[in-house]
């Protein structure tokens, strides 16, 4: 069973390692998806928001610029509603211009900044205008971060030809630095971990739900797979205790025939008797042996095979303790018998007598030395109490549950090899007590030992 579960741990092991890779895989997939679609997206809104209307103004205008000059929105200087103010003028030594700052204003508040460099008729952005920050982040749910790095001269045209410093940088592709150190040409994508997580929600969700699943069957078989090893060891137990059994009272039949007739039994009718009486006894033993094996060993609904009829309770005890005190060599006054009330009830006298033998046989086996068993017989309102308690050292509490469970027996190192049994008395007494309409619990007194309470209805 070790190595099944080494198997199956390798297993769930494996799988939880693809589930990783694809999930890492999906995830960079859709990460690289939303880094182009960002860039995509930005450029154009760029190129439509602020790089051709600067240009058209300034090829306009270029030749009667000046600092502090306000482009006013018209048919050739039109940025979006906006207008355009020229904050600085940067010239050479013929007194013509380089580069213009600039600021475009929307809504008497301005939103971006950039240089335009006359000579080749380039652009460089100090940051991005509001509207594609805002556009970006309602579309996408993210932000962008200027990157604070320098990228050599390019035409407005050209495609960007410097790697991205990070996974998720962004370029915009007509924007050039002509080697201005404040110029702002690529952006940092920020804060799409929770978008790429929320796409990936099928996937985890199906991810969990197959490891589950496997989880689950392969525990399920684990279970199962021991349950019938266990079941097995118990059957074999059964089987080597019932031979073990069965042999005292073949052996001791054999030897009583053997005396009968080797040793002259014929003429001493006395002793022919007393032999006779011992075979008939430990036949009487291995049939009562053989009923409850076969009765506990029954499948099915044990109420279907009840003969109800109107029985004195008490007289089950009674044979059933006379038995047991010949079996354990116990005197009477270990059994005390206390009745309550009428102690008739329709039960079925076969079915009765073993549910009472096995609690007593229980109780004489665990039983504290001196042996000392308590039987209450009570009757009340609707229904027949029966308690068997004894003065052993009672039941454990974790093991309550469990010891009606056929095959089942509390460890008891102290008692070593001394208590025979096979784990079906107990469960035999349950069947008999829920075919009968009642049912069966264990407790412990305080400073006496286990306490078996039998309940049965009194009319059904």
């Amino acid at each position: 069973m070790k190595k099944l579960a080494y198997t199956f741990s390798a297993i769930l092991v494996l799988l939880a390692g693809f589930l990783g890779v694809w999930w890492h895989q999906s995830y960079q997939k859709d990460a690289a998806v939303l880094r182009e679609t960002v860039e995509n997206e930005v450029n154009r809104l760029v190129s439509d928001e602020f790089v051709y209307p600067t240009l058209q103004a300034f090829m306009h205008h270029e030749q009667s610029v000046r600092e502090g000059m306000i482009l006013w929105r018209d048919a050739n200087t039109s940025v979006n509603g906006g207008l355009m103010r020229i904050k600085k003028i940067r010239t050479n030594a013929y007194g013509q211009p380089e580069t213009a700052e600039i600021t475009i204003i929307r809504n008497s508040r301005p939103i971006a900044s950039s240089h335009f460099y006359y000579d080749k008729k380039l652009i460089a952005l100090d940051k991005l205008p509001e509207t594609v920050r805002d556009s970006m982040y309602r579309k996408f749910g993210i932000n962008l971060r200027p990157v604070f790095f320098q990228l050599r001269s390019v035409t407005f045209n050209d495609q960007y030809t410097t790697a991205p410093e990070e996974p998720m940088t962004v370029r915009i592709k007509y924007i050039s630095s002509v080697g201005a150190s404040h110029s702002r040409a690529s952006f940092v994508v920020t804060d799409y971990v929770p978008q790429l997580l929320l796409g990936l929600l099928p996937e985890f969700l199906f991810g969990f739900i197959l490891f589950g699943a496997t989880g689950f069957a392969f525990l399920s078989a684990y279970r199962n797979l021991n349950e019938q090893r266990e079941q097995l060891r118990a059957k074999d137990i059964l089987v080597a205790n019932v031979a073990h059994e069965l042999k005292t009272p073949i052996a001791t039949v054999g030897v009583a025939l053997e005396a009968l007739s080797l040793f002259g039994a014929d003429t001493d009718p006395a002793r022919r008797r007393e032999y006779v009486a011992i075979s008939q006894t430990e036949l009487r033993r291995l049939d009562a042996m053989a009923d409850r094996a076969i009765d506990s060993l029954q499948e099915g609904d044990l109420s279907q095979r009840l003969v109800l009829g109107n029985v004195d309770l008490t007289v089950a005890i009674h044979e059933a303790w006379r038995s047991l005190a010949l079996r354990h060599h116990l005197p009477e006054s270990a059994l005390q018998l206390t009745t309550y009330g009428t102690t008739l009830a329709e039960v079925d006298a076969h079915y009765w007598h073993h549910l009472v033998y096995n609690l007593l046989d229980n109780a004489c086996k665990y039983g504290g030395r001196p042996l000392v068993v308590d039987v209450n017989l009570t009757s009340q309102v609707g229904a027949h109490v029966l308690t068997v308690a004894d003065n052993g050292p009672g039941v454990p509490a974790a093991e309550r549950h469990k010891i009606f469970d056929r095959f089942y027996r509390i460890a008891r190192p102290s008692y070593g090899h001394a208590v025979k049994g096979h784990g079906l008395g107990l469960s035999f007494v349950r069947q008999v007590a829920t075919a009968h309409g009642g049912g069966v619990e264990v407790d412990n007194v305080a400073g006496r030992g286990a306490r078996f309470t039998v309940r049965i209805p009194s009319v059904r």
